[in-house]
């Protein structure tokens, strides 16, 4: 996990929408596929995923309900030699380009079981069934991604192709994973952190003279955050070593996604800040840095969500 991480914050430096379409095909759905899928479909689509002959999303919130499961009414009803999927998705990443399609689904509206499905649209023939993907997103930021709402008709999964069936623990396996991704997100804000810092610090240092007022300025304005980027870093890193330790909470992931999203606001902002006028214009990257930052604090779980995840577990994280 923590090569992953090292190699996400440098993809991010460069562009956190590359470095987030490269987590998509190493964490979460991915995670999920090595660890709980049989055997046959595991080598066949990992296979093909590491050789870059398929992509997967992963398709788990939904238009009314975001991603509170408890809420979701996307049905996978058992058939003979299989499922049929039915229900909407919203805001999957990739949908239209990725083939293949690991689909979060109950087995009626209101239950409190979920299971993950395995949609691979290239092999849907007559009578599987549809996926409709349209309304890719005008968004603010990761620009570089497709954002799309799907809608699956009648779709059907083989019995082969279920990831994890319907059960109590179902749900609890697909978030360790999920925080998985979470963890990789945060590597991205703090590779992009790092890259507006360092250019606002170049730009600046080129056009003041050292121990000018506007130097020690700049100075005194990115110090604490080079300091606080450092600490994030560290969180980073304990928050990875209690996943790949097999914490089931979510807390840890939780706590580094949310702050190190929030530190990249505050980081890119102020960067651009430093720059002047040509810090908020196309001529460099922090427009771009900060509008991708935003996005962060959304993609995989709003800050306010992952904080009350926190606050859950706030008795065994102060010891």
């Amino acid at each position: 996990m923590r090569f992953l991480l090292a190699v996400l914050e440098e993809l991010a430096r460069v562009s956190p929408s590359v470095a987030k379409a490269v987590m998509d095909q190493n964490l979460g759905q991915i995670g999920m596929l090595r660890e709980y899928a049989g055997s046959d479909l595991r080598e066949h689509y990992l296979g093909a995923i590491r050789t870059g002959e398929k992509q997967a999303a992963f398709a788990m919130s939904e238009p009314q309900t975001g991603s509170n499961v408890a809420r979701f009414t996307a049905v996978a009803t058992p058939v003979e030699g299989g499922y049929r999927i039915s229900g909407e998705k919203d805001w999957i990443t990739g949908a239209a380009r990725r083939t293949v399609h690991f689909v979060v689904a109950k087995p009626a509206p209101g239950s409190r079981e979920v299971g993950l499905f395995l949609v691979d649209r290239s092999r849907l023939g007559a009578g599987d069934g549809t996926v409709e993907i349209d309304d890719r997103k005008e968004k603010l930021g990761l620009r570089g991604l497709g954002e799309f709402h799907v809608r699956y008709h009648d779709v059907f999964v083989p019995v082969e192709q279920v990831v994890i069936g319907f059960d109590r623990t179902s749900l609890r396996r697909i978030m360790r994973h999920y925080n998985g991704k979470r963890l990789g997100q945060s590597a991205i804000c703090l590779g992009l952190s790092k890259s507006a810092l360092r250019t606002a610090f170049d730009y600046a240092s080129a056009r003041l003279p050292a121990g000018s007022p506007g130097h020690l300025a700049m100075q005194s304005t990115l110090a604490p955050l080079v300091g606080e980027l450092r600490a994030a870093q560290s969180l980073v890193d304990w928050a990875a070593g209690e996943w790949a330790g097999g914490d089931e909470t979510g807390a840890p992931s939780a706590m580094a996604k949310y702050v190190t999203g929030e530190l990249a606001q505050r980081v890119t902002n102020a960067a651009a800040q430093v720059c002047g006028a040509n810090g908020l214009s196309d001529k460099m990257p922090l427009v771009r840095l900060m509008r991708d930052a935003r996005m962060l604090t959304m993609a995989g779980g709003a800050s306010e969500v992952l904080r009350g995840t926190v606050a859950q577990h706030l008795d065994r994280l102060l010891d």
